[in-house]
């Protein structure tokens, strides 16, 4: 890689005259500033000093507490310097009182980067590696909203799309590139190992932004924005509130597209002011509560950054006196906690950690909020805080404040165990025979909650509620924030020896059921099934609320033989899977069983049965639309799911050839419903599957003894293509649970936004940003809702229908897949369909851009 030097170019900052009359105040007074020089030098990986390398302080920050300037706003920010033959810089005049973080970049050689060094602490030396020759080179050119080059942008991937998927955090490209005078930077990587990047790039005074990109050989052009100015003035009792640190970070967690957190300080009147923060976004925003003082504590202001070069003024934000917790951590087999140890408290939707030092009897103090979700972590060795360790993402230990909330306790139990000390619901979990178990699962399920139970264990995604482990001697404690509905609830163990489920109790002591065993052989047309998966699924207790699906694997041998031993005794449907797109997800068929308390169930998959043939009609112009590796024909039971009477399941799926020729072998005698369902492509490009676009339907008489039936030419149905951007938004007539007409013409005035979630945190972050608008200039929102009651907290922001309600809608866009987003123009088309809610955050927020006043 070939990165060009950093030029001798002095950036000035771009402040508001109120910050530049702050900064010429503080030059102009006696003492204020003491003039230090920042000298360093810059090697090879071999020591060899490196010259005619470019040196650039890209930002600052004072050394303690925190400064109502931006960190690129000091004046310090932009001088430079050239290494010599010997590798050494320096830039003269800087301030004393700051650290500053520097930018190197030279020919040959990989750029790179130094945080926080100090003036105070004399020469420091930064290495640079040489990229290997036959590296890959993503070269790109950095422009300002005018398309002057920009000068000292530092570039940094933040995910990596390898050939396996998308990787975030680590990443084999380099770690860095910088632009120089001409705008250009090069990150290099080895050859085959990055099909794609996405790269941040933050520049002085301009909004950072993430982009897409590739190394194909040209050199890209990438443009940003001068972002969005928030400001505001901290206050407590109506007088300001000095030196508090103001953070706003993204509601947005998402890691391909985060851009972090901004944080500054108040001045002495209490404002602040946030500058070039990214438009196009939803933001919260919050004093750090360590920084407040008298225990004063701040709600999340939302803060929707529409138009770049604006100011939002969010007036005066009130700091008020916090709920006082006193906190405790211990350990669960009662030793003393150690010295030192710390407890990081963190609260949802800000970047606000709260660090506190444990007293010797493990005790701490904190302010928070009513509404608050705190969540505690606390590192000793040989011990756990968390209450799924193990699972893919371990959830911690949470506190609900409310106004009457005054402690709160942290329970760090021996890993692998638990403790039943200070909880609410307790009990034993025995075996069979009588035995205490330890390490048996304990999950506390609530009316709307499920549990995913996956081959004995909980699936390693988790369980969002109450669970906890059993100790050695088969103990178990929860604590249930509010257990007043326990006989809705339902306890759940889960152990290798066994499982048991009972409706709560404050004090259980269950005994585990033995797991039961299925043997099988699976066969397709006389042909066994080799290396197949076999999976049995128990849907009586998945068809109650609260639920739990319970299912269990294995895969079938040379002779298509397999064996599942963790099954439960009842009703089972079990199928043998086949592969479809790396996702298991279809059957050669599937059957109910019945699995006795005792013994073994024995089950056969095929291999008997008539063979059905046929073939649907398909028109010719209907053809090209149709993924046929992904469409799929199925003959099934009617009435099952209607009538939940699971024991008469019987499904067995085929292929579709292109000419609609179908052939399923092994299909028992019986009544069944012959469906078809075509996929094809999705009109929303961020949608990784394709949906359904037509069917064919017909009934199938089996009779006994049929070894081959064939059927009469089926008949199919298309539907037209989903509505997508450029169409024109069609007549239709709603009425919302409030009881207001809507029609089609209400989004031929305005901008509007329709939202088909899947449930009820679908469009949050839309309807969020909505509400910080004022009322005139916000759009038009309807959302469905396929959950009943609606929304806990009704926005006046936006309109709710209800699923059966939106029947007509969802015809009328020809809307088939959910969840999906559609943003109409002020003049009724449809600019974005889209199962990203981000994506359509931003185009709502780019077309209130053009159309809102400067």
């Amino acid at each position: 890689m070939q990165a060009s030097p950093l030029a001798p170019t002095r950036i000035i900052s771009r402040c508001s005259f109120l910050r530049l009359g702050e900064i010429l105040l503080m030059l102009l007074l006696p003492g204020a500033i003491v003039a230090a020089e920042l000298r360093g030098t810059v090697t090879d990986e071999t020591g060899k000093p490196v010259s005619q390398a470019r040196v650039l302080i890209s930002t600052a920050q004072v050394r303690e507490g925190n400064s109502p300037l931006c960190p690129s706003c000091y004046p310090d920010c932009g001088k430079s310097a050239t290494t010599d033959a010997e590798g050494r810089f320096t830039i003269a005049d800087v301030d004393d009182g700051l650290l500053f973080n520097i930018l190197i970049a030279a020919n040959g050689f990989s750029p790179s980067s130094a945080e926080r060094t100090d003036p105070r602490k004399g020469t420091f030396t930064v290495t640079l590696k040489v990229p290997p020759p036959e590296n890959t080179v993503l070269r790109g050119k950095i422009l300002d909203p005018e398309g002057r080059p920009v000068f000292g942008a530092k570039i940094e991937p933040v995910w990596t799309e390898i050939p396996r998927g998308k990787m975030f955090g680590h990443s084999p490209t380099d770690p860095l590139a910088v632009s120089d005078r001409e705008g250009l930077f090069a990150l290099s990587f080895p050859p085959g190992a990055v099909t794609g990047l996405g790269i941040q790039i933050e520049a002085p005074q301009l909004a950072r932004k993430i982009f897409p990109a590739r190394a194909d050989g040209s050199v890209a052009e990438y443009r940003l924005d001068r972002g969005v100015t928030v400001t505001g003035r901290l206050v407590r009792d109506g007088k300001p509130v000095p030196h508090a640190a103001i953070v706003i970070d993204q509601a947005n967690r998402n890691a391909e597209g985060f851009l972090g957190k901004q944080t500054i300080g108040t001045d002495v009147d209490g404002k602040f002011e946030l500058t070039n923060v990214p438009a196009g976004q939803l933001w919260l925003l919050s004093a750090m509560r360590d920084t407040l003082p008298d225990d004063g504590v701040t709600g999340s202001t939302s803060v929707f950054t529409v138009k770049p070069d604006t100011e939002i003024d969010l007036g005066d934000i009130t700091v008020e006196k916090g709920v006082i917790v006193k906190g405790q951590v211990t350990l669960d087999d009662g030793k003393p906690i150690p010295p030192r140890t710390q407890v990081l408290i963190d609260r949802e939707n800000a970047w606000d950690p709260q660090l506190r030092t444990l007293d010797a009897e493990g005790r701490f103090r904190f302010a928070a909020r009513a509404g608050d979700d705190i969540s505690f972590a606390v590192s000793v060795s040989g011990y756990s805080d968390r209450l799924d360790e193990g699972r893919r993402w371990p959830e911690a230990q949470h506190l609900q404040v409310d106004k009457n909330t005054t402690t709160a306790e942290v329970i760090l139990r021996r890993k692998g165990t638990t403790s039943e000390v200070g909880k609410n619901i307790t009990g034993v979990i025995r075996t069979p025979d009588g035995q205490p178990v330890e390490g048996a699962e304990v999950l506390f399920i609530r009316p709307g909650q499920q549990a995913d139970i996956r081959d004995g264990k909980v699936s390693e995604y988790g369980f969002r509620g109450a669970h906890t482990k059993t100790s050695a001697q088969g103990r178990f404690g929860l604590q249930v924030p509010s257990p007043g509905d326990l006989p809705a609830c339902k306890l759940l163990a889960i152990h290798e020896s066994g499982w048991a489920v009972e409706s709560g109790a404050a004090k259980s002591e269950l005994t585990l059921s033995p797991w039961v065993r299925i043997d099988g052989n699976a066969r397709c047309g006389g042909t066994p099934l080799v290396d197949k998966r076999v999976q049995a699924f128990f849907p009586t207790l998945a068809n109650e609320n609260p639920a739990i699906s319970i299912s269990a694997t294995a895969t079938t041998d040379a002779q298509g033989d397999f064996r599942i031993d963790r099954a439960i005794p009842g009703t089972a449907i079990i199928g043998a899977l086949r592969e479809r797109k790396g996702i298991w997800e279809k059957t050669y068929h599937s059957i109910a069983i019945t699995v006795p308390a005792k013994g073994t169930a024995r089950v056969t998959l095929g291999g008997a049965g008539a063979v059905v043939k046929g073939k649907v009609l398909i028109p010719e112009d209907q053809r090209a639309r149709i993924d046929f590796a992904d469409s799929i024909g199925r003959l099934s039971i009617s009435n099952v799911a209607s009538t939940k009477d699971f024991a008469k399941y019987a499904n067995y799926e085929f292929e579709i050839a292109p000419d609609g020729s179908f052939e399923a072998p092994d299909v028992a005698a019986g009544v069944y419903s012959l469906n078809v369902d075509f996929s094809g492509d999705s009109p929303s490009k961020e949608h990784p599957f394709t949906v359904s676009i037509g069917n064919a339907y017909a009934q199938v008489t089996i009779p006994k003894d049929t070894t081959v039936l064939t059927l009469k030419d089926v008949p199919s149905q298309f539907v037209e293509r989903t509505l997508g951007a450029g169409d024109r938004l069609p007549d239709f007539q709603i009425t919302s649970v409030s009881g207001k007409k809507i029609s089609a013409e209400a989004f031929r005035q305005r901008l509007g936004i329709i939202i088909f979630p899947a449930g009820k945190n679908q469009g949050g972050n839309i309807v969020q940003a909505i509400e910080t608008l004022p009322e005139a200039s916000r759009p038009v929102v309807v959302r469905v809702w396929d959950e009943t009651p609606s929304p806990d907290r009704p926005s006046p922001a936006v309109e709710e229908i209800s699923e059966a309600e939106a029947i007509s809608l969802r015809t009328a866009l020809r809307q088939q897949v959910r969840p999906v987003y559609f943003v109409i123009s002020p003049e009724g088309v449809i600019l974005t369909t889209t199962h990203d809610p981000e994506a359509a955050l931003q185009s709502l927020g780019k077309v209130l851009a053009e159309i809102s006043p400067r």
